[in-house]
């Protein structure tokens, strides 16, 4: 496909917008890698498409800032600079945010910008959508694993038989995501996805050029032994890799037995800390909306009785508050490293502090801590 058909370009900059809602940031990269293509290997620059991919970008920035919250996505780019890329030092992060400021959770890396943990994830920009941090613990043998795939890649952008234009996009968006992957402080599967597309799409033209016309039988014996291994594993009991799937089965019995509960006592609203993963998760599993507002606005406050579901995700001492800190220290409390007991005692904290005005507590409906939240439902009455 040649960059000087007309509708190609047209065809680009579209895809480049749409999907940029998926892609998220990593849909800058991606834009980057474009624009400096036609800058550096394009002989007869069209200035006209550079200047419609930024002109198309800035809009659909804009207007997604807007409908958001521009002053968060500041706030956000303010503190992972100065905190994480400047300092390295993540526990000033938490210290110095409070109730109202963006709080990150556990998908953040803490790890050195100069280690071996830090370069695996470099790495990885290559070996995935292959989980190797789940297959292995070692840090040196996901090292030789995401090196491996490091030289796969390069072999194959020599070998396979694609487009000269296709190969040096790819080359600078390789660059590009190599810098993007490893300054940023998480370390989220969704920066994997659009170099995931890519390490697949070449690695199947590598593969099918090797193995040629054993390649289809190869490739569904292979599909056929993974659907059977994780399927073995998902629904067997024995833990053989450090899949969530583990976790999010227990998860899913414990969020069906709150669905119950909320249910049966027909909760007025659902209240949960701010730092809550996956809200939608929650919003489907509940059948129920999250109030994101002052409790006040959430009920009907005709009415003489409400009864509150108050949730708080598992949380541990790195990922607490300012204020949550402070509070701790009034009430002596010294046993932070017990996750459990801490998340319910930072609900209490939070309920006692969001009881709507004129109700008081009548009495507690339903309560648990399990692994991963503590909730309570109360009654209340004015």
């Amino acid at each position: 496909m040649s960059f000087k058909n007309k509708k190609t370009h047209i065809l680009f900059i579209i895809l480049f917008v749409l999907l940029g809602t998926i892609f998220r940031l990593h849909h800058l990269v991606l834009i980057s890698s474009i624009i400096l293509y036609f800058l550096i290997f394009v002989r007869e620059k069209n200035y006209f498409e550079i200047f419609a991919i930024i002109t198309f970008k800035i809009i659909f920035l804009t207007l997604f800032y807007y409908f958001y919250q521009f002053d968060g996505a500041i706030f956000f780019i303010k503190k992972i600079f100065n905190y994480f890329i400047v300092e390295n030092s993540y526990i000033e992060f938490y210290s110095n945010t409070n109730s109202n400021e963006v709080v990150f959770n556990d998908s953040i890396n803490f790890s050195s910008y100069f280690s071996i943990k830090r370069l695996n994830i470099l790495l990885s920009t290559f070996s995935s959508p292959v989980p190797v941090i789940k297959f292995f613990e070692s840090q040196y043998i996901q090292l030789f694993v995401n090196f491996s795939f490091l030289i796969i890649i390069i072999i194959a952008l020599l070998k396979v038989n694609l487009s000269s234009q296709f190969k040096k996009i790819i080359i600078i968006f390789y660059s590009l995501s190599l810098i993007f992957i490893f300054l940023l402080p998480m370390n989220e599967g969704s920066y994997y996805l659009p170099i995931s597309f890519i390490n697949i799409f070449i690695l199947y033209c590598f593969f099918k050029k090797i193995f040629k016309s054993y390649f289809e039988l190869i490739t569904l014996s292979s599909l056929s032994t993974s659907i059977l291994i994780f399927s073995l594993i998902y629904f067997g009991n024995s833990k053989i890799i450090n899949l969530e799937t583990h976790n999010f089965k227990k998860l899913n019995k414990d969020m069906n037995d709150l669905k119950y509960n909320s249910q049966k006592h027909n909760i007025s609203a659902f209240l949960p800390l701010k730092n809550l993963n996956n809200p939608e998760l929650w919003v489907w599993k509940l059948k129920t909306k999250i109030c994101n507002k002052n409790i006040i606005y959430c009920i009907n406050s005709e009415l003489d009785e409400v009864n509150i579901l108050y949730l708080h995700q598992k949380t541990s001492e790195e990922y607490i508050t300012e204020d949550q800190h402070n509070y701790l220290e009034r009430i002596n409390f010294n046993d932070k490293k017990n996750s459990k007991l801490l998340t319910k005692v930072l609900l209490d904290h939070f309920i006692e502090e969001n009881i709507p005005k004129n109700f008081n507590k009548v009495r507690i409906l339903s309560q648990n801590s399990t692994k991963d939240f503590s909730y309570k439902i109360l009654m209340l009455k004015k």
